[in-house]
């Protein structure tokens, strides 16, 4: 025989009393239906207050007690990151951790040539990225060469433009007196910083 008793829904408040509990504060009879963490260390353990105990209690909370400047500022860097452990980006963040550091538990990485190169701090640049700062590329420019230019290349065109540009070539001629200025300086620029590259 089927039993066509009807049941409360299980989510549904039809006035049953839950369990209550008593404010967790001495000498305090109320209803604890307030929850504060009990310490810094102890954020899931919670006491149970009553309205006026919880205000109390929240008054005279301070999470940083007992910590000085350092140790304070160190908390709120590290819960940036939900304090999790973190490492700096880039090849070389990578390569001090070493490729001990790194897990491939799917075997991904196994089969690509020079995978661990990547992550050293003697990986080859790469030739796509200009190792000359904005000054560097524009003083080539004014020789005419661009950054794959060597120390002979800049010789070379220095000589070349020095004898086109002098002034006993050009006498009486302000524009060609400044150009030769810009070479001189290019010229002086570059191979100091030739002579401090290993080439």
């Amino acid at each position: 025989m089927t039993d066509n008793t009807a049941r409360p829904h299980p989510g549904l408040d039809l006035g049953q009393k839950k369990d209550s509990r008593c404010c967790d504060h001495p000498e305090c009879s109320a209803e604890g239906q307030h929850r504060a963490p009990k310490s810094r260390d102890r954020l899931n353990d919670y006491y149970w207050f009553c309205k006026d105990h919880v205000r109390d209690y929240n008054k005279n909370w301070d999470f940083f007690a007992d910590m000085d400047q350092d140790q304070i500022h160190a908390w709120q860097r590290s819960s940036q990151t939900w304090h999790r452990p973190t490492w700096r980006m880039g090849a070389r963040a990578m390569g001090a951790m070493g490729m001990d550091g790194l897990r491939d538990d799917l075997g991904i990485f196994e089969d690509l040539a020079g995978f661990a190169g990547r992550f050293t701090e003697k990986s080859a640049p790469d030739p796509g990225k200009s190792t000359y700062r904005a000054e560097d590329m524009r003083q080539l420019a004014v020789l005419g060469l661009d950054e794959s230019a060597s120390i002979t290349d800049i010789k070379n065109a220095y000589k070349k433009l020095v004898k086109r540009y002098h002034p006993d070539v050009n006498s009486n001629d302000e524009s060609a007196e400044e150009k030769f200025k810009e070479i001189v300086n290019a010229y002086h620029h570059m191979t100091s910083l030739k002579s401090g590259s290993s080439e």
